[in-house]
């Protein structure tokens, strides 16, 4: 991120900011996939798009699971909305934390040290949630064991605006197309694993008759 920003501001290392200065901030993301109610994540993007009434109501940026612990793809719902939730560690956690020489940790009560912050939104796969975190550093970056998380202020937010059996699709589409208001096209590229190879190429084969819409927020 700060290479960017030096990029796009014509900033030349080293480059010290200060008070009173002014940068320019492109914060548009291509839109991958419209619902007409949900929540659509796209993981090569690290983004959550909140649909109502078939328009884009919100997006954020989020942390997504690790190389090694992914966050998995699919259609799901919100099946749980829980404020200060305990955590209870899963087994495969508390194996980690043993064979990392950790304490085993099996309950997280509700409190600054809970990893799933003050809001919790659980998927209908079991185990998987969209929650608020401690570690807001972590956010837009894949660092968690498969849930996806938010920061504190974005998880509240989201809360709010969310409900039970709300639709829920998480998606790998790392190659995005989109016409701006001028006839220009611009492309987004992002695939994150070599894995995933296979997603780009029939990402790239529908650019030709695919046009997703571009998030100004």
């Amino acid at each position: 991120m700060e290479k960017v920003l030096a990029r796009d501001n014509g900033l030349r290392p080293p480059y010290r900011l200060k008070t009173g200065d002014r940068l320019k901030v492109d914060n548009r993301h291509l839109i991958p996939e419209a619902l007409p109610e949900g929540i659509v994540i796209n993981i090569p993007q690290r983004m959550l798009f909140l649909f109502r009434d078939a328009k884009l109501a919100a997006s954020y940026p989020v942390a997504l699971g690790r190389h090694d612990w992914q966050t998995p793809t699919g259609s799901f719902f919100v099946a749980q909305l829980e404020k200060n939730k305990t955590w209870c560690v899963p087994p495969s956690i508390q194996e980690e934390m043993r064979r990392a020489g950790k304490p085993v940790i099996t309950r997280v009560a509700p409190g600054p040290d809970n990893p799933l912050g003050g809001y919790w939104i659980g998927l209908s796969l079991p185990g998987y949630g969209i929650h608020a975190t401690i570690a807001p550093a972590s956010v837009y970056r894949m660092r968690t064991h498969g849930c996806i998380r938010l920061h504190p202020e974005d998880a509240a937010a989201l809360y709010a605006r969310v409900s039970l059996k709300m639709p829920v699709k998480i998606i790998y589409a790392p190659v995005l197309l989109s016409k701006l208001e001028d006839g220009r096209r611009v492309a987004s590229s992002k695939n994150l694993s070599e894995i995933q190879f296979v997603a780009s190429r029939k990402n790239l084969s529908q650019l030709a008759c695919s046009v997703w819409s571009v998030d100004r927020r």
